[in-house]
């Protein structure tokens, strides 16, 4: 819980952070960007989820502030909520989001975009990405051995990285899968590690 900017996440003036295979769940502020707040800061998430944010303000998912420049590749934004705007993107500004590859609900249409530039690449879907158990908070993705309407529609639908496009990398076959528990560290990722929603921080929580 946040009273300030940035429920989960908050930065300011960095120069370069990368994010990768994370979660971002239940996070809340009363102002702007529940899960990540991000201020004049360069920021690239890839493979990660956004689900279950709240913002009173704008961007349940980020919020870009002040010439931010924030790349999101292979994510899910879903089920976020930001009151003013943006359940899942904000974007202030003077600000630049990219966006490839990824699961956000509502589409391009659900960003909250003031005078920022969004960038809406190849690959981009609104689909619901059928988590495991959203109440018990195993956000790994659906599948069935013989496949069917069951299975996740995310899966198989993101970019590999370096070129490799393998199995390795998700529960398909031919592509990497979206989310936190795709990637090249997917065959890897049994348990996710959450900071419970009531803790100050992260170093707190764990």
């Amino acid at each position: 819980v946040e009273r300030g900017n940035g429920g989960g996440l908050h930065l300011v003036g960095v120069a370069e952070v990368l994010a990768e295979n994370c979660v971002f769940d239940r996070n809340y502020t009363a102002i702007d960007g529940a899960a990540v707040y991000a201020w004049e800061a360069n920021v690239s998430f890839v493979n990660c989820t956004f689900t279950q944010n709240l913002a009173l303000g704008k961007g349940g998912g980020v919020h870009a502030v002040a010439g931010a420049v924030v790349d999101l590749t292979n994510c899910i934004l879903w089920e976020n909520a930001g009151v003013v705007g943006g359940p899942g993107l904000a974007i202030s500004p003077g600000s630049v989001v990219s966006v490839q590859y990824c699961d956000v609900e509502g589409g391009q249409a659900k960003v909250y975009n003031s005078l920022g530039t969004l960038e809406w690449n190849d690959g981009n879907v609104d689909v619901d990405p059928l988590f495991r158990d959203r109440i018990g908070r195993d956000f790994r993705l659906q599948t069935t051995p013989c496949a069917g309407a069951l299975d996740s529609r995310v899966i198989d639908a993101g970019t590999g990285l370096d070129g490799d496009l393998t199995c390795l990398r998700g529960l398909g076959t031919v592509h990497a899968d979206m989310g936190a528990y795709g990637g090249p560290g997917n065959v890897h990722w049994s348990n996710a590690v959450f900071v419970p929603y009531d803790q100050p921080d992260i170093r707190a929580g764990i």
